[in-house]
């Protein structure tokens, strides 16, 4: 079991060594945290009907209105 452990260090080891510093620091520059308020504000647009819909179906439910 510890040889087994030992070669997967290694090979990753391996693949770490093979990864390009730069495809890395371009993939974080592509998501920018700057861009997190637009997909936040995206993810509430699109939930909002859905949220308003619930809340009028809770309401009617609790306050006796079919």
């Amino acid at each position: 079991m510890q040889e087994q452990i030992e070669k997967i260090r290694a090979l990753l080891s391996e693949l770490e060594k093979e990864v390009q510093p730069g495809a890395v620091a371009e993939a974080m520059r592509v998501f920018s945290g700057l861009e997190l308020p637009d997909i936040v504000r995206d993810i509430v647009d699109l939930l909002m009907p859905v949220s308003i819909r619930m809340r009028l179906l809770f309401i009617g439910f609790f306050s006796g209105i079919p």
